[in-house]
């Protein structure tokens, strides 16, 4: 069985279309990456969410900063 779609030669109009979309593609594909690199963490949750992935939220490690000053606080009392 033969695809109607593949049987006849492009026209002038669709090659124009099928050389803008194969420029257009690696200057997209430039764009995204540029986009994706700029986002926020919080941004990127946000949006992972919108699509419905859920996310395992792993707490944090305490900082030196945050260890130092539970050191301190306790020291006080």
């Amino acid at each position: 069985m033969r695809c109607e779609l593949f049987e006849h030669m492009p026209t002038e109009q669709e090659k124009r279309w099928i050389e803008a979309w194969r420029t257009a593609g690696p200057e997209l594909e430039r764009i995204r990456r540029e986009q994706l690199r700029d986002l926020t963490d919080e941004e990127a949750t946000r949006q992972a969410m919108m699509l419905g992935v859920v996310l395992e939220l792993v707490p944090q490690r305490a900082s030196a900063i945050g260890k130092l000053s539970e050191l301190l606080a306790k020291q006080k009392s």
